[in-house]
């Protein structure tokens, strides 16, 4: 990510899908890639078509360490997704414990 960045890539350029790169990090679990993308002004709350934010993803695919890092970086723990559903929610749903603690 940091050699598209430093090439010039637009840090908040959207895929078919409407997901960012933040998405795909949140997606994955990529604290490291997520730090330095919002290092570069890279939108913390942008919706993907389906209306799921970053956070939501990370909340979504148990990724403690990505809604972490992202509730401490100020990500909108409020919004929801085309289901109505918050990232709290969405892990509650999923019975991901210690992500439902955090949020």
């Amino acid at each position: 990510i940091e050699n598209l960045l430093n090439s010039g890539a637009n840090v908040n350029a959207k895929d078919p899908e409407s997901k960012t790169a933040l998405h795909w990090c949140a997606s994955v679990n990529n604290v490291t890639s997520a730090h330095e993308l919002l290092k570069r002004n890279a939108k913390r709350d942008v919706p993907d078509e389906k209306l799921q934010t970053p956070i939501y993803l990370a909340a979504a695919e148990g990724n403690f360490e990505m809604v972490q890092f992202l509730k401490d970086n100020f990500a909108n723990i409020n919004l929801k997704s085309d289901q109505d559903k918050t990232p709290l929610e969405i892990a509650q749903d999923r019975n991901f414990v210690e992500i439902v603690e955090c949020l």
